[in-house]
């Protein structure tokens, strides 16, 4: 999918999509979805082991315009969002889609784009939340990041 037209979610049709993405002969994903009432993808599920019960779910919202507003993704369905994105239209052609990493309600990350499509990334953490996830992500063992995942 290309962001350049944000508006490519309503033309997808995920429903009965299987994956053998390892083409041993059995199904290794399943991804399901639901429309609203105006026909827009609502709600992504997908049961990456196939077992009958979805593994993550994505959420879509819209503007006033039909355009994509914001997405969430339950990346565990422990029924709590661990990502956000954000998008934000302007009338020249432009957008911008802000990324929330953990859900913490703070802009990690703004993706500008032009209205040729070409994309701008910058990244607004504060230097403290730079050096913490620095530091979760490639010094801390396993065992104690828990510590820091609040």
């Amino acid at each position: 999918m290309s962001d350049k037209d944000c508006n490519e979610l309503e033309s997808i049709k995920l429903k009965g999509f299987i994956f053998d993405e390892n083409n041993d002969g059995s199904l290794d994903s399943i991804i399901d979805y639901k429309e609203n009432a105006e026909g827009r993808l609502e709600e992504v599920s997908v049961d990456f082991d196939n077992d009958g019960k979805a593994d993550a779910k994505i959420y879509f919202e819209y503007d006033a315009s039909g355009r994509i507003s914001k997405k969430s993704v339950d990346k565990n369905m422990s029924g709590n969002i661990n990502y956000i994105q954000t998008y934000e239209y302007n009338e020249n052609g432009t957008y911008s889609v802000h990324y929330d990493d953990n859900a913490d309600g703070k802009t990690d990350f703004i993706e500008t784009f032009d209205s040729s499509g070409n994309a701008k990334m910058e990244d607004v953490r504060s230097k403290s939340q730079k050096i913490k996830d620095s530091l979760k992500d490639i010094f801390i063992p396993n065992k104690f990041k828990k510590k820091f995942e609040k």
